[in-house]
């Protein structure tokens, strides 16, 4: 007889539940597509050159590209789907090192190519104790959130400003659309939520501003300095 898989013992809040439910429902529509694409690539390749012509060097790395891109694109969606089930339900346990926030800064500006980000960052900033994975994940999606909000995106203005005091950092991410700004500032949205529970779970804050008539954004966080310091043994 099958085992049923064990249930959380923990419940969701009811704001954890209808994002938890919007995102299964964006996962099965965003995941069909490249899964068809690995079927569809990977059944052209078995076909055979007397179906689809000579199967040249160039054509079958274009093939073997686009089935590792497909894939990819499934594995993003279930490594931010277990994420997000992890801290819905509160099982994540924080990992937490010293942060230097000057190379965390410039990896978040390399990670969202398809945006121009400008830095404006001092020339010392204090490291923090938080969890790398985490804040990075936060940061990435903030960026990818407002690079999307922003139109025409090559000629809108995005910058990454970071200040500190004694006691926490806080960074900004402003943007200020060319033409104008598409945003909803929906607390159940998947990647908000997602982002707002990282900096929450780090004792931090996070608010969204948006002027649509200036067509300018605004998401900005603190996070404090050594809250999550471990302690000494």
């Amino acid at each position: 007889m099958t085992e049923e898989p064990a249930k959380p013992e923990k419940q969701l809040t009811p704001q954890a539940a209808r994002v938890l439910n919007r995102y299964m429902a964006e996962f099965f529509s965003e995941t069909r597509t490249p899964l068809m694409g690995i079927i569809g690539y990977s059944e052209i390749m078995l076909q055979g050159e007397d179906k689809i012509g000579p199967l040249t060097e160039p054509r079958r790395r274009d093939l073997i590209t686009n089935i590792h891109q497909s894939a990819k694109a499934i594995l993003k969606f279930w490594e931010f789907f277990f994420d997000l089930y992890h801290i819905s339900y509160g099982y994540w346990g924080l990992q937490v090192k010293s942060v230097e926030l000057v190379e965390l800064s410039k990896l978040i500006q390399q990670s969202v190519p398809d945006a121009q980000i400008e830095l404006n960052l001092p020339h010392h900033l204090p490291n923090i104790w938080a969890d790398y994975k985490l804040i990075q994940q936060a940061l990435t999606w903030i960026l990818e959130a407002i690079t999307e909000a922003v139109y025409p995106r090559e000629e809108s203005t995005i910058t990454l400003t970071v200040t500190y005091d004694e006691n926490s950092v806080k960074f900004y991410v402003a943007a200020v659309g060319k033409e104008k700004i598409y945003f909803l500032d929906d607390p159940d949205d998947p990647t908000l939520f997602f982002s707002r529970s990282i900096i929450e779970m780090h004792g931090g804050q996070m608010q969204v501003k948006v002027q649509e008539e200036l067509k300018q954004l605004e998401i900005s966080f603190t996070l404090p300095i050594h809250q999550n310091k471990p302690h000494p043994e």
